[in-house]
């Protein structure tokens, strides 16, 4: 059964469903973070190989219809671009970029994200974010591309691009780059009723 069903018929609406559906399915409570982690990053791995399968078959083999009857991924080649950001509570947040940095191309096809720490600058993250939205440990920023600081410098912040199919668990501002070691206290997150 279905529980989330795109309202758009937009390919990102179709797999982020998707991928929601597939963990309904799996977990039927919260996993322990580094489990979620694994599951995501198993989905992601499907979908991006569902992209060289439709181009080797055609898209009559597309399993992913959106809510219009269009296929989810219209691909003769392999040309998927899946970049999401997925909330976990107020304290983690899961990021994945495929392909990335694509030569050649005029638009950011990827995510960077840059650390911000506490106590930096004065005391206070160069950021402009809400006093609620900071941890203990500092801000991570992501973005589709680098950003300057209000005087138009780049270099104010070390910018990390997130690599091609690599998924990155940010936990308190913190990266996490694969399921060991994180903090599986659902109350932290938030996310216990």
């Amino acid at each position: 059964k279905m529980h989330y069903v795109p309202l758009g018929d937009t390919d990102s609406e179709a797999i982020f469903c998707a991928i929601l559906n597939a963990l309904r399915a799996r977990f039927d409570d919260m996993p322990d973070l580094d489990v979620l982690h694994a599951a995501i990053a198993l989905l992601c791995e499907e979908i991006v190989a569902l992209d060289a399968k439709i181009a080797e078959h055609g898209a009559s083999d597309n399993p992913c219809k959106g809510s219009n009857g269009n296929y989810a991924v219209e691909s003769t080649s392999n040309v998927t671009i899946l970049n999401f950001l997925m909330g976990c509570g107020s304290h983690a947040q899961f990021a994945y970029s495929w392909p990335g940095k694509r030569e050649g191309s005029t638009v950011w096809n990827g995510l960077h994200y840059s650390l911000v720490k506490q106590g930096s600058n004065g005391g206070e993250p160069q950021t402009h974010c809400h006093e609620s939205h900071r941890s203990k440990d500092g801000i991570a920023v992501i973005a589709t591309a680098p950003l300057a600081s209000e005087n138009g410098d780049d270099d104010d912040n070390e910018w990390v691009e997130i690599q091609r199919g690599q998924l990155i668990l940010f936990e308190d501002g913190r990266p996490r780059f694969s399921s060991t070691s994180l903090n599986t206290d659902y109350n932290y997150y938030g996310t216990e009723e």
